[in-house]
């Protein structure tokens, strides 16, 4: 069974979720992506179809992907300007928010020659929080938890009744 994710070049599909699909789904899908994206290329961009296993669609979805972006110190530069104004308000959808942030993490790592580590992207989420939120904020920041831990709480925080007394 394979993993359905949100941003299809995030990495690379696994199994182990509820939003599974068959394998043999799977590969049949791969297999039509595959082919719909080699005809779009047509014959001037062959070459590109040749670099990735056949009947791969996900391999050749994120090269043609990975070459529409711009790459080097300029495009990272525009992405961590981006990750910078990605600011959370009250009330918005923190799912949301922090989807977009992953995103720009996914985005800034395809671009530019330094990926952003666990700590960063602990840093960049964190940073994104209102000041409403210090005092959590705070404790997220001396815990030492894992991203994706950290990822779960700040989700689950908004549900909470520490939330309500911000």
């Amino acid at each position: 069974s394979v993993y359905w994710r949100y941003d299809p070049t995030a990495a690379a599909p696994s199994d182990g979720d509820d939003a599974t699909c068959p394998d043999g789904t799977w590969e049949m899908l791969q297999s039509y992506l595959f082919e719909a994206l080699h005809t779009s290329l047509g014959n001037a961009h062959h070459k590109l179809a040749a670099t990735v296993p056949l009947d791969d669609g996900f391999a050749l979805l994120t090269a043609m992907i990975s070459r529409l972006e711009p790459q080097g110190s300029n495009a990272a530069a525009t992405v961590e300007a981006d990750m910078k104004t990605c600011k959370y308000e009250d009330g918005e959808d923190i799912h949301d928010h922090l989807d977009t942030l992953l995103s720009l993490v996914v985005k800034h790592d395809r671009v530019s020659a330094v990926p952003y580590d666990e700590s960063r992207q602990r840093n960049l989420v964190l940073g994104s929080l209102p000041p409403s939120w210090a005092a959590a904020v705070a404790t997220w920041e001396t815990s030492g938890k894992a991203l994706s831990v950290l990822l779960t709480e700040i989700r689950a925080f908004t549900q909470s009744t520490a939330y309500g007394l911000v």
